[in-house]
């Protein structure tokens, strides 16, 4: 097999191991394992059809659905949500809630910022019934918690918001901040998720981690750039999550302008960025424009509107769309976006057809190749200096 092995085998007489002699040490030391109950310790990949697949839970926002490339949220892994304040991100895991909720899963929101209501779980359609709710003094409580949840396989989903607000004993006690504090979170949540991720994984229970956005004070403001920023817990938290998504406020979409103008609803648009996906991240389809209309949620129907004119599902000439399934041609996307919401039959069609022109061009390898950068928060997003 190898030069060096076969002249050694010359030289001292000693033959080296077949393919097949391997394999028979192989499946004997697999053998052994499974007879001490530790059966999905090691297999032939050959013998396992499932392994390496990915359950997935659509969210129901089409657009971050496909740019995920996996179709929803993946099970058994962590997700990271990250921003500054006031821009969505507790609106869209309890969207992600729902969705798990939909498909029969049990809810674990553990609310460290002590800001959550029951409002929130109304507005946003969550099941009282299967929805536990904490809110922890300690960041100890917090993750033992979750912990136990997890040792149980009691819970589908975990939401931990915020990662940041998590402050543990050792740091409380102190009446000044000292350089035991410096890393304690980074350290503490390190440890947490080495014990805790591979049991998760294990019994496909996915964990969402909000996360806050702080300005970098450590390497100053660039001059061209402007300030730059950071979100704490430490590094463990960029291998252990699969996804990353930024969550930042964006210049309202004009259909949501008008809403807030006639006063039928007030919100604001949110861009998601995907940071990391470890699915497949697809070019021209990482940062997502969402419409949050506050008391509602994400608005599906102009996202629906906005891909499906992006992807050729619905055709534009002029300011006149045609819509399949609807027999007039509509003018204006807003008026696109009422006949949508009014018609659930069309609605249907023209997200299949959607996603369906969305799968030709990613066979067709059709998408953009244009690097996409992700932009620091602007103006918009109101960034506050970090005391």
């Amino acid at each position: 097999m190898r030069n060096r092995a076969v002249s050694k085998s010359v030289s001292d007489g000693v033959r080296e191991k077949t393919r097949e002699e391997k394999m028979r040490a192989v499946l004997e030391v697999i053998k052994d394992f499974s007879k001490k109950g530790r059966e999905e310790m090691a297999f032939l990949l050959s013998e396992n059809n499932f392994w390496g697949k990915v359950d997935v839970i659509p969210t129901g926002i089409l657009s971050l659905d496909l740019a995920l490339a996996v179709g929803g949220i993946p099970v058994g892994r962590i997700i990271e949500i990250e921003g500054m304040a006031g821009t969505g991100k507790s609106s869209l895991a309890l969207t992600i809630a729902r969705a798990f909720q939909n498909n029969g899963g049990i809810v674990l929101y553990v609310d460290m910022e002590h800001a959550l209501y029951r409002g929130s779980l109304e507005v946003f359609g969550l099941d009282p019934e299967a929805t536990v709710v904490s809110q922890p003094v300690s960041g100890e409580e917090a993750l033992d918690l979750i912990r136990a949840m997890v040792q149980k396989e009691a819970v589908d989903l975990i939401i931990l918001d915020s990662l940041a607000s998590l402050t543990f004993s050792q740091e409380a006690e102190k009446e000044t901040a000292d350089n035991t504090s410096i890393g304690l979170l980074a350290r503490k949540f390190s440890g947490f998720l080495r014990v805790v991720y591979p049991k998760m994984e294990s019994k496909d229970i996915t964990m969402i981690v909000i996360n806050q956005l702080r300005q970098d004070v450590s390497s100053g403001p660039n001059p061209h750039l402007g300030p730059r920023y950071t979100s704490p817990g430490g590094m463990a938290k960029l291998f252990y999550s699969s996804i990353t998504l930024r969550s930042f406020k964006a210049s309202n979409s004009e259909y949501l302008d008008k809403l807030i103008e006639s006063e039928k609803a007030s919100g604001h648009t949110v861009r998601l960025y995907i940071e990391k996906n470890r699915f497949g991240l697809l070019p021209g389809m990482r940062n997502i424009h969402l419409d949050l209309i506050y008391g509602k949620g994400f608005d599906v129907y102009s996202d629906l509107a906005n891909l499906s004119l992006e992807l050729g599902a619905v055709s534009k000439s002029g300011s006149w769309y045609a819509v399949p399934g609807f027999p007039d041609k509509v003018q204006g996307k807003n008026e696109l976006i009422r006949v949508l919401k009014e018609n659930p039959e069309v609605f249907e069609k023209v997200r299949r057809l959607t996603i369906a022109n969305f799968l030709k061009k990613l066979e067709n390898n059709e998408f953009s190749m244009e690097e996409e950068l992700v932009e620091e928060p602007s103006e918009l997003d109101d960034p506050q200096p970090e005391e």
